[in-house]
């Protein structure tokens, strides 16, 4: 519940300001958070601007959900290139 408080939240700031990286990488978490990996992943990468924070949030993103994804059989391809993600972003 309360990440689907938060989620709702975040995307209502990002709403009123799709350049607010602060928001958007916070609602990033709260989706991914949820399980929804695909739709975190697409908000990060729809940043109008990047800075060295925000990189450094999407590979945490990348090394999450790789993270998740270990304990699924038959994802190390997948999850490798997750990782390969996460070095390229920082």
């Amino acid at each position: 519940r309360s990440a689907t408080l938060a989620r709702d939240h975040f995307l209502s700031l990002l709403k009123q300001d799709s350049g607010n990286l602060d928001s958007r990488v916070r609602l990033a978490e709260a989706e991914s958070f949820l399980g929804n990996y695909e739709m975190a992943e697409s908000i990060l990468k729809a940043a109008p601007v990047v800075d060295a924070a925000y990189r450094s949030a999407a590979s945490r993103f990348y090394l999450q959900w790789s993270d998740y994804l270990a304990q699924q059989a038959g994802t190390a391809g997948r999850r490798f290139e997750l990782l390969e993600r996460a070095l390229s972003t920082l």
